[in-house]
């Protein structure tokens, strides 16, 4: 911070002073009776006004800076008001909204945890003294006592329906409006009148139990019924937004019974308008160290034509996440799965070695950091998916981001650079494999559609033949500090592929891997292939 920075830092603390002062004045510690700093920033009362002193405290200072860059007579002042002013109305919103919920909690007996959302995607405990916060969101876990939904279904049960309305009334802007009493303070209008630029996203989750591409369609629905109760409450539409995150995004370890039941909620995710929004979407991550290793599990071809849905996302990624979620190309439902020219799967010869053989570890580096908290701790690193190969993993599939208004699919992050619609190829013992339609989002590294894989086996250069083989696999992407890992599961004369692709140059790959089974035997070669063309 330079010198003229830190004269304005302090200007701006001093106008906090008089600001907080003039509104409500330091909090009081209960103990002691005397102004307490804890009390003021970090209480532990959920009902606190926390976010609000803090949002005072980073609007001042960011409001004093941008009008001092003005340049104009006591700008900086001016602006460490304005500043102190709209930092204060969004953290006094995040208070109510924390306090209200609590009370619902407590009211319903419902496992509820509120985290707030930093402007890098990331949660953190409530309550905290992070000034970069854009949002809320609150996590309800499904309790085999007290059920969100009928089982299998997304029809909502009595009590859950009781009481999803009354949270859904805490993000209403005309309900809200209704409670106010005629002397209400400007301050308390003004926070109500946030509510109109709210985006609401509602987020199914379940464990990794079962089917993905089932857990997905099924936390769709759910959120979208969800969705529903809040639409009836007086939320427009065009703020409303649901997903079907399924198994893609766990906040606790699926190796445990307690973590798998942590997965299974739904979630209210709140940010002040649509640029947080968005930001929220691009920058959303998986912790992919909860995913379970499938051990002793051959990978199984999930390959569904016609399918509106796709395997994870990870900022690593995602995982689902995502990151925003993958997007599926229409072209997929021309795509012919798992067959060749005569309708039946041949056999290859890849060549290789067994399966069980050590070769150096996929180099992609350290995963991105994660967007969820630790509400259990994690197993070991070397027990995840990523420390193993594509065997010991599976398509985890994640419904997109849609929009209640219309049930469209948001479209959320550019492609990373060298990673749309491209094709690679590379001969092994003879046999080109090639990939076509490789495409990966850059915001979180997620897959943007299903490839096409072919196979042409005994090929000769320069030979105009159809493929022996053809096939759009499901794939997982994780995006390293050093690379990308894009791992496509096959599930017929192959069962799967890692693919390396270096950050530093997406032209080629680097330590990759093909699995496939001969005569019984597990065996995997080595495949390296390069890109023809975007």
């Amino acid at each position: 911070m330079t010198k003229k920075t830190r004269g304005i830092a302090k200007r701006s603390l001093l106008v906090f002073v008089c600001c907080a002062t003039a509104i409500t004045g330091c909090a009081v510690d209960p103990k002691t009776g005397q102004p307490s700093f804890k009390e003021t920033f970090a209480s532990d009362d959920p009902c606190s006004d926390n976010n609000r002193n803090i949002g005072i405290v980073a609007g001042t200072i960011l409001g004093a800076v941008l009008g001092h860059q003005l340049d104009k007579k006591g700008g900086a002042l001016i602006g460490a008001g304005m500043g102190a002013l709209a930092g204060g109305l969004v953290g006094r919103d995040m208070d109510r909204k924390r306090c209200e919920l609590s009370k619902l909690a407590k009211k319903y007996s419902l496992d509820m945890t509120i985290a707030e959302v930093k402007t890098d995607g990331s949660l953190s405990n409530a309550s905290t003294k992070n000034p970069d916060v854009t949002g809320l969101s609150v996590s309800i876990r499904d309790q085999d006592s007290a059920a969100q939904f009928e089982v299998g279904s997304d029809q909502l049960t009595p009590n859950a329906q009781v009481y999803f309305s009354e949270i859904a009334n805490e993000y209403s802007y005309p309900k809200q409006l209704a409670l106010l009493p005629r002397n209400a303070s400007p301050e308390a209008r003004q926070t109500v009148e946030l509510l109109k630029n709210k985006r609401l996203l509602i987020v199914g989750h379940t464990d990794d139990s079962g089917s993905s591409q089932f857990n997905a369609d099924l936390s769709e629905r759910r959120a979208r019924a969800l969705a529903a109760i809040f639409e009836k409450a007086g939320i427009s539409p065009r703020n409303l937004f649901f997903q079907g995150a399924g198994e893609t995004l766990p906040i606790a370890d699926n190796r445990t019974s307690e973590g798998r039941a942590a997965n299974r909620r739904v979630e209210i995710i709140d940010l002040t308008d649509e640029k947080a929004f968005r930001q929220y979407l691009a920058t959303r991550t998986a912790r992919t160290d909860y995913y379970r290793v499938e051990r002793g599990k051959s990978p199984k071809s999930t390959n569904i034509a016609n399918s509106n849905e796709h395997a994870i996302p990870m900022k690593v990624e995602s995982g689902v996440t995502a990151k925003s979620r993958p997007q599926r190309a229409a072209a997929e439902s021309e795509a012919l799965v798992g067959t060749n020219k005569a309708g039946t799967s041949p056999r290859f010869d890849f060549g290789g070695m067994p399966s069980g053989t050590k070769v150096s570890m996929l180099d992609i580096g350290s995963l991105a950091p994660s967007a969820g908290f630790n509400l259990i701790s994690s197993a070991q690193a070397d027990d995840s998916p990523l420390a193993h190969s594509c065997e010991y993993d599976k398509p985890r599939i994640a419904n997109g981001v849609k929009s209640f208004k219309d049930n469209k699919e948001i479209v959320t992050a550019d492609y990373m650079p060298g990673l749309y619609g491209t094709s690679w190829t590379d001969s092994v013992n003879g046999n080109l494999v090639a990939l076509t339609r490789v495409a990966v989002l850059r915001d979180g590294g997620a897959p943007a559609g299903r490839p096409r894989l072919l196979i042409y086996k005994g090929y000769k250069p320069g030979s105009n033949v159809k493929p022996d083989y053809s096939v759009s696999p499901e794939v997982n992407a994780y995006k390293g500090q050093k690379a990308l890992l894009y791992r496509v599961f096959v599930g017929g004369p192959i069962n799967c592929l890692d693919i390396v692709i270096p950050n530093a140059d997406p032209s080629i790959s680097k330590g990759s891997w093909l699995y496939y089974d001969a005569n019984g035997r597990p065996l995997k070669a080595s495949f390296n292939p390069k890109k023809i063309k975007s």
